[in-house]
């Protein structure tokens, strides 16, 4: 078809590929009549049509696995998807497609072209105020860094003495960069140090350097390891410092504090136990960016810390003082419902963060005063009206009951798992119940009845509902959470009341239970509405 025919009639050529890219789960990587053609028909299509070059490089992209096993035709199509790049509407379908060959094409090493490639995008970033030609969006360039960071971990394999080479090539300007942005001298805007801390995030996640010949491959439970702790630990050790200076030229800035935190995840989850080496360091920097800003993601990089190193007997304390030092913190800052209803993020994340050490090391807290304050701080927390913050309190709530139920009944049947501390765990627990549980009791009613702000998704679906934790505490302490729920339910109408609160008496099944909680709200719910239509 003539090229003035091709733009002519280009709606049934985009309809066509449209309809090819749609079955390429269903293409063997073997067929050898329709794909061979549609591949070279490509480089003939109108690249000025907009809707044409998105539709190929979709194409590209969902055909990247056939064309691992066809790389002949890779030396057309990547300068093709590279094009795409100039054009904003087609930059992120390029960029997508680029990271898919690399992730697919293993029979064609791509490191260096797409390195080089990526490498001019940043250069053109940086410099478009001086006339760049190329402006390329961040979530575009990171998904062309992603295929170059799979392409150079593939070629790597293949010749492991290029591994400096690489490294130099790929890290050190994010370094340079970072380096010069932290001067206390240059002036600068958050949105360029997340775009390092983010490329730094991606080269943390999918650069998987091999491992060389003297370093042990298995670790002490002979589990084969990756080699990325070689690469990342040094990378966060050289960029510590700077990464520190970074915060505090934004010390409030929710985005700079949000990656940071999600490069010190990647890293953890990155390397597991061979981060050991840099986790005080990091508890240490938590703390302090936390007390300086007040934002949540430093409590969500905590729990990260929890639910990572908690196995590890001799951290736990170290872990528990971070814990401690974080508690402070919140309790300083919330002190009355205004401040909880201020910072719903905080109050979500803080109470997540209890839950998982509820989860993963309960012992510290439960045996020391923090059980009782936190407690306290769920009975306002309940109060907010924020739907996440809500299921962060709650969570933290289910999370305590569960355990007071599994150190009750380990304790109750000596088992010899449960540890030389479970009686004393299960005699403060009780302790703090006994003191606090009134008022959490209180509020789940107030639930029930309508009167909390606690939202009807929390009533009876999912973990941390509000039926869940009523129907765990009647297993923990029946007797006292039928006291506080009668007396909490004084006001509720007759008989979905009594029903309900029989239900608890007599241990009915969960459907029953259940049936009975719902009548109860649905008679409370019907009620408040008919008196709000009487006023």
């Amino acid at each position: 078809m003539p090229p003035q025919d091709q733009i002519k009639n280009w709606h049934g050529i985009e309809a066509s590929l449209y309809s090819l890219q749609s079955l390429s789960n269903f293409i063997p990587n073997d067929e050898s009549h329709v794909l061979p053609f549609v591949m070279q028909l490509f480089a003939t299509l109108p690249r000025t049509i907009t809707k044409i070059g998105l539709i190929i490089n979709i194409t590209i992209g969902n055909y990247a696995t056939w064309l691992g096993k066809h790389p002949e035709y890779l030396s057309s199509l990547l300068p093709f998807l590279s094009e795409g790049l100039n054009d904003r509407k087609c930059a992120s379908s390029s960029a997508v497609a680029i990271k898919q060959i690399c992730k697919s094409c293993t029979q064609q090493p791509l490191g260096d072209a797409v390195l080089q490639l990526y490498e001019g995008i940043v250069e053109a970033s940086i410099n478009i105020s001086i006339g760049g030609s190329l402006m390329v969006d961040l979530r575009d360039e990171l998904q062309v860094l992603e295929g170059a960071c799979l392409a150079v971990t593939r070629q790597l394999q293949s010749d492991p003495s290029m591994v400096s080479t690489y490294m130099n090539r790929i890290v050190n300007p994010i370094i340079t960069r970072l380096t010069s942005l932290a001067s206390p001298s240059v002036q600068c805007n958050a949105k360029q140090v997340v775009a390092e801390i983010e490329r730094l995030v991606v080269i943390v996640r999918f650069l998987d350097p091999p491992h060389s010949s003297q370093e042990q491959k298995f670790d002490e439970d002979g589990d084969e390891q990756s080699a990325r702790f070689t690469l990342i630990i040094p990378l966060m050790a050289q960029t510590w410092n700077l990464l520190d200076a970074v915060a505090n030229k934004f010390p409030t800035d929710p985005n700079v504090a949000e990656k940071l935190c999600r490069l010190h995840k990647h890293a953890v989850r990155g390397c597991g136990k061979q981060y050991i080496s840099q986790l005080n360091p990091l508890m240490e920097t938590l703390v302090k960016n936390f007390q300086r800003s007040f934002l949540s993601p430093y409590l969500y990089a905590a729990s990260i810390c929890i639910s990572d190193f908690s196995h590890i007997p001799e951290i736990v304390p170290s872990l528990f003082q971070m814990i401690s030092q974080l508690s402070t913190v919140v309790f300083a800052k919330l002190k009355t419902l205004d401040d909880f209803t201020a910072h719903p993020d905080v109050v979500e994340e803080f109470f997540y963060l209890l839950g998982r050490c509820m989860t993963y090391c309960p012992d510290p807290i439960v045996t020391s005063p923090l059980l009782n304050s936190v407690l306290q701080c769920s009975v306002v927390g309940m109060h907010v009206q924020h739907k996440d913050s809500n299921k962060g309190t709650l969570t933290f709530l289910e999370h305590t009951i569960s355990y007071g139920i599994s150190i009750t009944y380990n304790t109750d049947f000596h088992d010899p798992q449960s540890g030389p501390n479970a009686k004393l765990c299960k005699d403060a627990l009780e302790k703090a119940i006994i003191v606090e549980g009134q008022a959490i009791v209180t509020n789940l009613a107030r639930a029930l009845l309508g009167d909390l702000p606690l939202y009807s998704h929390s009533l009876d679906r999912g973990s941390a509902s509000i039926a869940g934790i009523i129907y765990q505490m009647n297993d923990l302490c029946p007797e006292l959470l039928l006291k506080w729920m009668s007396e909490a339910l004084q006001g509720a109408p007759d008989p979905a009341k009594t029903e309900f609160l029989t239900s608890l008496v007599q241990r009915s099944s969960t459907d029953e239970y259940i049936v009975k909680l719902k009548n109860l709200n649905g008679l409370c719910e019907r009620n408040r509405k008919a008196q709000n239509r009487g006023r």
